[in-house]
């Protein structure tokens, strides 16, 4: 049985993370810009540190939505995970995606926010079988 409890907050807490963490990163993108004024020479270092901060950040909003859903479920784990993961991806992708369509990065970003929401429901799991 699907319990629409579980999938509200769990949806509900990705979109708040999320929109949380991308403040987050767009302060940290304007200090880096206005670093890189100053040092060029930290342009690659940069992109490579925004895209691992970028990526922390997407799997601890997806993971922990996953996780909370989990919570509330506690029944068809993974079932509730992949609805609450393909509907917040699918609101992301609505509200970005241009006319140039799906690309290789759009694929890489809907398989990894469904797998990091699966994790955090994996996780929930194996903290319910933990022993007291």
């Amino acid at each position: 049985m699907i319990r629409f409890k579980a999938l509200l907050i769990g949806s509900g807490t990705i979109i708040f993370l999320g929109l949380l963490m991308e403040l987050f990163f767009l302060l940290g993108a304007t200090a880096y810009t206005l670093i890189i004024k100053q040092y060029p020479q930290w342009h690659d270092i940069g992109l490579m540190l925004s895209y691992l901060a970028g990526g922390l950040m997407y799997f601890i909003a997806m993971a922990t939505g996953g996780y909370i859903c989990a919570n509330f479920a506690r029944q068809h784990v993974y079932l509730h995970n992949l609805i609450i993961a393909v509907f917040t991806i699918g609101l992301s992708l609505f509200a970005s995606l241009d006319e140039n369509g799906f690309t290789l990065n759009t694929g890489i970003f809907a398989l990894s926010g469904i797998a990091f929401t699966l994790a955090g429901g994996f996780i929930w799991i194996r903290h319910q079988r933990m022993p007291n």
